[in-house]
């Protein structure tokens, strides 16, 4: 378990340097709110939580919001993943990018109203209606290749010799 989570740890840095320093100027994805989820959906519970405290520490402490804003997204995700992960069928792409998109939409919601009861002055909604829009639809779109991602990291590790114990639930 401890070689899974610092793989998704490691997945988690590279796609952090990749989004913020690759694509931001031009592309605004979510990469580590998709990984949150789907490590959320399919995995043990304490990688999982790893890898969202892992997750929310670290947008955290490149943002310029209050402490702890994305640690509680992520862990919004985290739950919401893990509520949905025994209700739900995830082999269909469809049903993956539906899922995604209403995780993240849900996040976004969840994140605008901690900024609000804060007092932090937030644009209208009109004017990030679309942009969100754009950006949780790219998001969600991407969901499937990031189930690919995480399900050939476990495939790799279990060729490798790495079983995983039975969790509790």
């Amino acid at each position: 378990m401890l070689a899974l989570t610092v793989l998704l740890l490691l997945l988690a840095l590279g796609l952090l340097y990749f989004q913020n320093l690759v694509l931001h100027p031009y592309v605004q994805v979510r990469f580590l709110s998709l990984l949150t989820f789907v490590v959320g959906l399919r995995q043990p519970l304490a990688v999982a939580v790893g890898v969202a405290v892992f997750v929310g520490l670290l947008q955290d402490a490149f943002a310029l919001t209050p402490f702890g804003l994305h640690l509680a997204g992520a862990v919004l995700l985290l739950t919401a993943a893990r509520f949905l992960s025994r209700r739900l069928l995830l082999a269909a792409p469809g049903a993956q990018i539906a899922l995604a998109a209403s995780a993240l939409l849900l996040e976004e919601v969840a994140l605008r109203l901690v900024l609000g009861f804060v007092g932090q002055p937030l644009p209208p909604w009109r004017e990030l209606l679309r942009p969100l829009a754009v950006e949780i639809s790219a998001t969600a779109l991407l969901a499937p290749l990031m189930f690919s991602a995480v399900e050939r990291l476990n495939l790799g590790l279990w060729r490798l010799g790495w079983r995983p114990r039975r969790e509790l639930r």
